[in-house]
């Protein structure tokens, strides 16, 4: 009787654990520049009948809600799945900011019938990581940014935790991106713009862009942009420096890119050092390619 009971309790009490383990969500509703740590500031409804014991963790998702939504201070360092604004926002902008060694960790999940979203915009306003925070941090993997009736801006560092994190923008408004990029993984613009208003750099990940229609990067002659791979439109471009005058394997650049900037696309480590032998001595030639 007692081991059954002791049992009976463990998995009432393991049902326990994986009930409040289950991803919520939050909906903002805080004053301007008002603190994350706070849960008076977010309710578990846009309508924001039903205020908010706790705050957003790891494996939540946070909305903004329409009704009095403001800017949120991190206050620290913190994880959740996804940012959502997909509510007509009054008031001022989505704006996420913060101080020094302050941080924000997006795991991703799905949303709106895609996988893998970490921000997701439609609400007709800027969704803004401002350079304030020191880093939006991205798993390792797969992760989407959707920007469709609203523009998303990274105004500070993109880094990667857990492995090479891989970007897709999807959404026809505009990916904003003015701190310089170096993840690892693949940059895939599939939807839309992105301005890359940095320094980007794609040593051992690949840049594509889609066969769609209003769908480009603006480069800017301010910033050097170098990537291992360059896919546009399906087609693998081969190694070179290209601007939008340019051509390469049958496709204009202009197709995929705007503005005054160029592109180098790395040559593979085997075409950069070619060795020949003259006359007992070494020769050694390398393609270098700079912008």
């Amino acid at each position: 009787m007692k081991k059954t009971m002791n049992t009976t309790i463990m998995a009432l009490l393991a049902s326990a654990v994986a009930l409040t383990s289950l991803a919520d969500t939050f909906y903002w509703q805080g004053d301007v520049n008002y603190g994350w740590h706070n849960a008076v500031n977010w309710s578990d409804d846009d309508a924001n009948i039903t205020e908010s014991t706790t705050v957003p963790g790891p494996g939540d998702i946070v909305h903004w809600g329409s009704a009095a939504a403001r800017s949120v201070s991190l206050n620290g360092i913190r994880s959740v799945s996804a940012v959502i604004a997909d509510t007509t926002i009054s008031g001022q902008l989505p704006w996420i900011t913060g101080a020094a060694g302050h941080s924000l960790s997006l795991s991703g999940t799905s949303y709106g019938g895609l996988d893998n979203v970490v921000a997701y915009n439609t609400s007709g306003k800027t969704l803004y990581f401002t350079v304030t925070i020191d880093a939006v941090v991205l798993n390792g993997g797969d992760n989407v940014v959707y920007a469709n009736g609203g523009i998303v801006t990274f105004d500070t560092a993109l880094t990667e935790t857990a492995g090479a994190a891989n970007l897709e923008k999807r959404g026809w408004w505009n990916l904003n991106i003015t701190e310089s990029y170096g993840l690892t993984g693949d940059l895939t613009l599939s939807q839309g713009k992105i301005f890359m208003d940095a320094d980007l750099s794609l040593a051992s990940g690949a840049l594509s862009i889609g066969n769609n229609v209003n769908t480009y990067m603006s480069i800017d002659s301010a910033y050097t942009y170098s990537v291992g791979e360059l896919v546009l439109g399906g087609i693998t471009i081969d190694a070179g420096v290209y601007d939008v005058s340019s051509s390469a394997n049958g496709v204009a650049i202009s197709d995929y890119f705007s503005g005054d900037g160029s592109i180098t696309v790395i040559p593979e480590p085997a075409v950069l050092g070619l060795v020949s032998i003259f006359g007992g001595g070494l020769f050694v030639v390398r393609r270098v390619f700079s912008i």
